[in-house]
């Protein structure tokens, strides 16, 4: 015989029930896991992070990896290699080209990046 729902303790549910973390304000970098600052920057761009940490590659998912590259590499100050490893992908080299691309969108203004950068509010400053 299955229990009502009324039979659940309050405790119970709560633990069935977790709210999802809101995401105010930019972690500060010595505080958070290179993780925990990727799964920020996605939120606010509105894209999973699953996606992101994917082989995908759609014009948006693809920016927010420039932004998350950069972020890392700037305020974090994590290496290449452990950006290349926080992010799932083969090697430095392909972070290289992701803040490369970063650079040259930002001084081009390109509409979708600036718009992208804007959603994510500013924090990616230069």
């Amino acid at each position: 015989m299955t229990p009502h729902i009324h039979s659940i303790s309050t405790a119970a549910l709560a633990r069935i029930r977790r709210p999802r973390p809101v995401y105010k304000s930019l972690p500060p970098p010595e505080k958070y896991s290179a993780f925990q600052v990727i799964c920020w920057i996605c939120h606010k761009a509105g894209v999973k992070t699953a996606e992101v940490l994917s082989e995908n590659k759609r014009r948006d998912l693809v920016m927010v990896r420039f932004v998350i590259a950069h972020y890392l590499r700037e305020e974090c100050k994590l290496t290449l290699t452990q950006i290349a490893s926080a992010m799932n992908r083969k090697n430095h080299a392909t972070i290289v080209h992701y803040l490369n691309q970063y650079n040259n969108l930002a001084e081009t203004k390109h509409k979708e990046f600036v718009s992208l950068l804007e959603t994510v509010n500013g924090v990616i400053c230069d």
